[in-house]
């Protein structure tokens, strides 16, 4: 808190509270099958996993079609924001990720 005089030579107590900005959050990668892989921030990611507890598999080949227990595999991987912006940006620009810095960063650009 900071302290002023006032015009009748008292001081004063500012209560003004400085707005700390949140700070960006990781990504989840989450991999289903082989070949698709999700990306959502990481919250949305952990909410993504719970809602697949009560989740069942359709199979409508010819001899097996049902329904039945979810039990394909699902592999998660934490990729940091500055990652995901590095990624975000080589496919923005149309380049190679590895054509960036390894440091590149989106704010600084």
């Amino acid at each position: 808190m900071a302290t002023s005089a006032t015009p009748t030579g008292k001081s004063s107590t500012s209560t003004r509270k400085r707005k700390i900005p949140p700070t960006p959050s990781n990504y989840m990668m989450i991999t289903l099958d082989w070949s698709e892989k999700l990306v959502l921030p990481f919250d949305d990611g952990v909410i993504f996993l719970k809602s697949l507890e009560r989740a069942e598999s359709y199979s409508d080949r010819t001899g097996e079609q049902g329904i039945t227990p979810y039990k394909s595999q699902i592999r998660t991987e934490i990729l940091s924001r500055a990652e995901y912006e590095r990624y975000k940006m080589a496919h923005i620009l149309g380049v190679d990720p590895n054509d960036l810095p390894k440091d590149f960063n989106v704010e600084a650009a």
